[in-house]
């Protein structure tokens, strides 16, 4: 596995140890916070596009990531200087990523964090919260002192930084295990990943529509039974990577061309969610290497 493949796998494990507080303080829902539980989440992304030269020359001196993994780790710190949070029990149907009770504002507000390679996606149940957090964002992007600052909350792996004089080993050694997911966290999990491989018993090779452009996809992707993925339509020539299924539910894909996490939808295909929507890809035949 490559060093990104590594240090996402780190990032995935490492994100709720580091990143944030467990407390029992931090109380569930009620019936009184139904009604606006009910609505669809505000959401905004923080893309690697849009890095400010400071911000850039601070992710480079850090060894970085710099896309959406480091982001979403500062939205981590940004969210836990507004109060503790804990891991949401109940079903969260429509939001992606680690979604997490917040106690904020005299009130419990679901947010969640979630990556797509060089996006981070900040989504709440609170629209204050959503301009708050994204003002914070616009704020570190322009003062690299306030920035670096932010990042020194946070452990260095949980945003894919190697500091100088550190091995991605060594840092791999300090982990803490997360604790476990709640048990209707973990059935929303192992649901989405039987329908992960039902997909993939009916359908190996998925092509990008449109839209997928967007997202660095062009051409499509076969997920091999063995765990390779070989990319095509952004080259020439077809390119290999890997696949694995994730203890989060989710498929990750990092190939040559890009680094992905897909579910399955309700309509059996493979895709994702972000703020604007969700991102499909459809069915299709590999295509037919020359002889």
């Amino acid at each position: 596995m490559s060093r990104r493949g590594l240090l996402g796998l780190a990032w995935a494990t490492l994100f709720v140890a580091c990143a944030r507080r467990d407390p029992s303080t931090t109380r569930e829902p009620g019936p009184e916070d139904s009604e606006r539980l009910a609505q669809a989440p505000s959401c905004f992304d923080v893309v690697a596009k849009d890095n400010s030269a400071a911000t850039r020359t601070v992710f480079a001196a850090k060894r970085c990531q710099g896309g959406g993994v480091t982001w979403a780790g500062i939205l981590g710190i940004l969210t836990d200087r507004r109060g503790e949070s804990k891991p949401a029990e109940a079903p969260t149907p429509g939001w992606t990523g680690d979604v997490r009770i917040l106690s904020w504002d005299g009130r419990p507000t679901r947010i969640a964090i979630d990556d797509e390679g060089d996006a981070a996606r900040f989504c709440a149940d609170s629209e204050r919260l959503v301009s708050d957090i994204r003002a914070d964002i616009k704020r570190l992007n322009a003062d690299p002192a306030e920035l670096e600052r932010a990042m020194g909350a946070a452990d260095p792996l949980a945003l894919e930084c190697l500091p100088d004089g550190t091995s991605l080993e060594t840092l791999l050694k300090g982990m803490t295990p997360p604790p476990p997911p709640s048990p209707a966290e973990a059935r929303a999990r192992e649901t989405s990943r039987a329908r992960l491989r039902a997909a993939l018993a009916k359908q190996r090779t998925w092509c990008w529509g449109k839209g997928g452009a967007a997202f660095g996809g062009k051409g499509g992707l076969t997920l091999h039974a063995d765990g390779k993925a070989t990319e095509f339509g952004n080259v020439d020539q077809a390119r290999d990577g890997r696949w694995t299924l994730r203890d989060d539910g989710r498929i990750e894909v990092i190939v040559p061309g890009g680094h992905h996490h897909f579910d399955v939808g309700e309509s059996g295909r493979l895709g994702f969610d972000h703020s604007g929507g969700r991102e499909e890809l459809d069915a299709c035949e590999p295509p037919v290497s020359p002889k």
